[in-house]
């Protein structure tokens, strides 16, 4: 293999002709070290599974960056009570907010993170809901929001470190060793597991699904999230996760071992 001095900056597609793409131990191996090698490198088990990484949002790039309420505008009628919910998020933010964030990208951030009275309700469950959807029509209306919240969010570093997040059921049978997969949503782990004690969603009884996960690419969102005592790391869309292994815990819980290889998009 070439080292990655020797090759230009670009984006490489590896189309792996294969069926033990992600199952053989050679194979896997060999994906991890390019991974290693080169910054901006897609690896897919099929020419078709490529069209999944295409960013559903990426019309976002088109629209101008505005204040939070401006927005927040056309969500009124989606988002119940987004008005209230930014004025409280307004309220509550410094005026210089800390990694050189903007007043207005610092509060998106807040809105994301904040709880509403039902989960249903909440602003980040009803936009990964309709970014899960892909429906771009559906996601038009979140693009002035989406262009704001990313414009913060790519001001913090990454941080690579293990992450958690727990599930109240049983998910052992989506995440099959070796499996990859692409997410469009954006999702918020805890950086200490004994957070995820007082997560409604994980609890200490039931069946229940851990995730662990080594990023990469994770953004430290607690300066910026609405109750600051968590430690919350944020994974953005288009990053790719391969199942490193699952594990049968006992007491109906499972373990899912997760790791970030790489993103399929570079948001600015």
């Amino acid at each position: 293999m070439a080292a990655a001095s020797s090759l230009p900056n670009k984006k490489y597609t590896i189309i792996w002709l294969d069926s033990e793409a992600n199952n053989s131990e050679n194979n896997l191996f060999t994906q991890q070290s390019l991974f290693q090698a080169f910054d901006n490198v897609e690896i897919y088990d099929n020419a078709t599974s490529i069209n999944d990484t295409k960013c559903p949002f990426a019309d976002y790039q088109k629209v101008s960056l505005v204040s939070l309420e401006e927005a927040v505008a056309p969500l009124v009628d989606i988002v119940d009570k987004v008005e209230q919910m930014v004025w409280i998020v307004k309220q509550n933010c410094e005026e210089h907010p800390t990694g050189g964030l903007t007043k207005d990208e610092s509060a998106s951030i807040a809105l994301y993170t904040m709880e509403w009275y039902s989960k249903e309700l909440t602003f980040h469950y009803i936009l990964n809901e309709t970014l899960r959807s892909g429906n771009k029509q559906q996601i038009k209306p979140w693009l002035l929001y989406l262009k704001l919240m990313l414009k913060g969010v790519s001001k913090l570093p990454s941080v690579s470190r293990v992450v958690y997040q727990g599930t109240n059921s049983d998910l052992s049978n989506q995440y099959p060793n070796g499996k990859t997969f692409c997410s469009w949503e954006f999702v918020s782990y805890a950086s200490c597991i004994k957070a995820l004690e007082d997560e409604e969603d994980f609890g200490k009884g039931g069946q229940r699904t851990l995730f662990t996960v080594e990023c990469r690419s994770g953004k430290a969102i607690g300066p910026h999230a609405h109750d600051q005592s968590k430690d919350q790391i944020l994974l953005l869309p288009g990053r790719q996760l391969q199942v490193i292994s699952c594990l049968n815990a006992g007491n109906d819980l499972t373990i899912v071992q997760l790791q970030e290889l790489g993103t399929s998009y570079k948001f600015t």
